[in-house]
């Protein structure tokens, strides 16, 4: 069973996607934000990081340059409600697996 570790700042979208994903058949862990997600990883092996973009602390693509320096073998996607947030991660296609437009 993957393990998926969702990562924002907002309790009812974090809930959603681990209530989905739950439903899948995966096992989730939800954190706030970007600080939270990295002390997770070091505590717990995570399959993927789902993470938004805009988060307080440290934002999704800050996460996601930060994991693939200290967990390589972790996939990522990134979650946005914002083009412009889209656009800024659109160049990191070798460090993300995808970018999901919110809502959903």
């Amino acid at each position: 069973m993957p393990n998926i570790l969702i990562a924002d700042d907002e309790p009812a979208i974090a809930k959603l996607c681990s209530r989905l994903l739950n439903d899948a058949g995966h096992a989730t862990t939800s954190v706030a934000n970007g600080a939270e997600a990295l002390r997770a990883l070091e505590i717990t092996a995570y399959d993927l990081v789902l993470a938004d973009i805009r988060m307080p602390v440290l934002d999704g693509i800050s996460l996601a340059l930060k994991v693939e320096q200290a967990f390589p073998r972790v996939r990522f996607l990134l979650m946005t409600g914002h083009a412009d947030e889209r656009a800024r991660a659109d160049g990191m296609s070798s460090l993300v697996t995808g970018i999901l437009s919110k809502p959903f």
